[in-house]
């Protein structure tokens, strides 16, 4: 009775702070293109995440015959998406799953993230879902092996997979500062698995309108939208464990208590994420792979073969 309690505890956060975390890029994409962004809806549109959300669920999805076989696939996609938050440790005791080996459990769901964003499109029946599909496919080629090897490298260097462990060796010097190549690399990766801007190939607005998701209407597409921000908030929280010290005092805020240390990280995290959205133009996938391939993995394996000789 307590897990149930505790999985519909966080379900109901995390659909807040999904729904509030869209109105906030929102805003700040708007103030970095001098608009004002929503501001109707509510005292400074503060209730246009609930606008949205009650559109979604009032509103009639129309499927094809062949994207009825992809609603499997977007309630994986969810479920994992809610699973891979439980695993997140806000502090040494604040926790809801604390697994020995939680770095694999994060490369399971990356997994099945992966795959069933090419199944959504591919199933959908709309060319434009069809090339999206395919652009997943070759993007996950990009991505997948430079995030299993960033994530092998943090592993190695602690001699762990366990979450609170890597945070723990941590303690006096975060790992961005001697492994900065790694988070770098882990950064723009994480980034590339999020399907964001620059890295949006499978959803380009501007060439296959809106790629995976376009033949998606209504609570399914609420989904995918709910899954989305859901995995920004899972993605810069291991960013903030593995790299930044996670719950560990800030240099000149140690009076903070550790739950708001880990999330001024994840929140600036965040921002970063959102301002390169903002700032940046899409990128060609081509030279994504050829950068992937020709220097994030080869400088990658370097360092592995490099804390494989240093660590005992």
């Amino acid at each position: 009775m307590l897990f149930v309690f505790k999985v519909l505890i966080v379900f109901t956060i995390c659909v807040l702070c999904a729904a509030y975390l869209s109105l906030f890029e929102r805003k700040v994409i708007a103030r970095v293109q001098r608009r004002l962004g929503p501001s109707y809806t509510g005292p400074f549109g503060m209730m246009q995440p609930i606008a949205d959300i009650l559109k979604l669920f009032f509103k009639r999805g129309v499927l094809s015959v062949y994207s009825k076989r992809s609603i499997i696939s977007i309630v994986a996609l969810m479920l994992c998406s809610l699973m891979s938050i439980t695993m997140i440790p806000i502090s040494s005791d604040l926790y809801i799953f604390n697994p020995k080996f939680g770095l694999l459990y994060i490369l399971v769901f990356h997994t099945i993230f992966t795959f069933t964003e090419i199944i959504i499109g591919t199933e959908s029946g709309s060319k434009y879902g069809i090339i999206g599909g395919f652009r997943a496919y070759f993007q996950a080629i990009s991505s997948y092996i430079p995030y299993v090897l960033s994530i092998l490298c943090v592993a190695l260097l602690t001699n762990s997979f366990n979450l609170i462990d890597i945070v723990e060796l941590q303690k006096p010097v975060p790992f961005i500062i001697s492994m900065f190549p790694v988070f770098f690399i882990f950064f723009i990766v994480s980034t590339i698995t999020l399907n964001r801007t620059p890295f949006d190939f499978t959803e380009a607005e501007s060439e296959i309108i809106a790629g995976n998701y376009v033949e998606y209407g209504g609570m399914l597409f609420g989904m995918l939208y709910l899954c989305e921000y859901i995995n920004l908030v899972f993605s810069a929280s291991i960013v903030s464990l593995l790299f930044l010290g996670g719950w560990h005092s800030i240099p000149g805020l140690s009076f903070l208590p550790p739950h708001i240390s880990m999330f001024i990280k994840i929140t600036t995290i965040i921002v970063i994420m959102i301002l390169i959205r903002a700032i940046l133009p899409r990128y060609k996938q081509e030279h994504v792979i050829r950068i992937s391939w020709s220097i994030f993995c080869p400088a990658l394996v370097i360092y592995f073969m490099i804390f494989q000789s240093i660590v005992p």
